[in-house]
């Protein structure tokens, strides 16, 4: 029997394309969009604790959610997290601005 060695980038990618996926599905009952303004590239994403990528992925596009409450959630290394909670209206386009301050030493 082979034993499959899955590559970390590969899951992360899995695992969006998952998310993205499982997203769109769940706004055949409405959706809202979220544009994210974030500073750095490299900061990773989360919304209601799942992972959707870094913040060049979202730059130019904005976060599809379903209408409703949502915790987001961007971390980068050397910086605090960035927490907020959002409630997103049916068919609304919301922005955030994302402040990710440098962490003390």
């Amino acid at each position: 029997m082979q034993r499959l060695g899955y590559r970390p980038a590969m899951v992360r990618l899995a695992a969006l394309a998952l998310c993205i996926g499982a997203h769109a599905c769940a706004h055949a009952g409405g959706r809202a969009d979220l544009a994210l303004r974030c500073p750095l590239p490299d900061a990773e994403v989360y919304v209601d604790e799942v992972y959707l990528g870094r913040c060049a992925l979202w730059g130019a596009r904005a976060l599809p959610l379903k209408p409703g409450f949502h915790t987001i959630e961007v971390r980068a290394a050397g910086r605090y997290p960035f927490y907020a909670e959002v409630d997103v209206k049916d068919g609304a386009r919301s922005a955030l601005e994302v402040g990710l301050r440098e962490a003390l030493d």
